[in-house]
């Protein structure tokens, strides 16, 4: 499994991951104490992360994600990205928007996800 060795390598190994439709290599992306906002429903717990990814998953998504900022500082780094996804049975129902992140560099110096809004900005 590859790990984020930086920061923004995060947007594209989800993408990765989503285009896979890879539950384990999503969750690998989150830290232990990571809050995924899910439209105004904080998730946290490895467990709840889970069943919110595996319930994204089952929408059958495509989505480009595009790294818009990275600003890093002492192990901390927030990310912004701009996202445009489409059901596959019907890929011209767009919806896009722009994700904001924090992540936070392991002990290991791998990258995971502590906070995840990604519908800070939707249409």
């Amino acid at each position: 499994m590859t790990h984020a060795r930086t920061p923004a390598d995060l947007h594209r190994l989800f993408g990765g991951a989503l285009e896979r439709r890879d539950l384990e290599a999503l969750i690998s992306l989150f830290d232990d104490e990571a809050v995924l906002d899910m439209g105004g429903e904080l998730v946290s717990g490895q467990d709840n992360l889970r069943d919110a990814l595996s319930a994204y998953l089952a929408l059958d998504l495509t989505m480009e994600i595009s790294t818009r900022s990275v600003h890093e500082s002492g192990g901390i780094a927030l990310l912004a990205a701009e996202w445009k996804s489409a059901p596959r049975t019907n890929p011209s129902l767009i919806s896009e928007g722009v994700s904001v992140e924090v992540a936070r560099r392991q002990p290991d110096g791998r990258w995971l996800f502590l906070v995840d809004v990604p519908s800070f900005g939707a249409n």
